[in-house]
C-alpha cells in the first residue's frame, strides 16, 4: 500500500508541474464576455452558458491566439490529437456551438479564412 501512496504523490506532482508550467489564468475577458476554463462556462451579454471540455479548449486556444488566423490542422491535432476527416467535421460542430454562443456579441466576431482556419476578432 505504502508503495502505492508513493507512486501515486509521484504521478500527482508532475501533473502539477504540468499544469504549473502554462502559468495561465482559467480567467479570459474579451469583449463584453468572460470565459472560465476552470468551471466551463461562458458569460455573454446573452446570459451564461455551460461549455463541454472541447468547446472550452477550442474557445481557449482561439483566445490564446486572438487577431491571429489559427490554423484548422493545428488546431485538430492539439484537441483530437489527428486531422481525420471525422476529427474535422466535429471542430465544424464545435465552431457552429461557439459562434451560436457568441452571435449576439457586437465586440467579437469569428471568422472562417476559407482553406487555412478560423481567427478570433476582438
Amino acid at each position: 500500500m505504502e508503495e502505492l501512496f508513493v507512486r501515486m504523490a509521484s504521478l500527482l506532482s508532475r501533473f502539477e508541474e504540468q499544469k504549473g508550467g502554462r502559468d495561465q489564468s482559467s480567467i479570459y475577458l474579451f469583449g463584453e464576455c468572460r470565459l472560465d476554463t476552470k468551471n466551463q462556462q461562458l458569460q455573454t451579454t446573452a446570459g451564461n452558458h455551460i461549455l463541454s471540455f472541447k468547446e472550452t479548449a477550442l474557445l481557449e486556444m482561439l483566445l490564446q491566439h486572438k487577431n491571429v488566423i489559427l490554423e484548422r490542422q493545428q488546431m485538430l491535432l492539439k484537441l483530437w490529437g489527428d486531422d481525420s476527416h471525422y476529427n474535422s467535421r466535429s471542430l465544424d460542430v464545435f465552431m457552429a456551438h461557439v459562434r451560436k454562443m457568441l452571435k449576439d456579441e457586437e465586440d467579437v466576431q469569428l471568422m472562417s479564412v476559407r482553406g487555412i482556419g478560423y481567427k478570433l476578432l476582438c
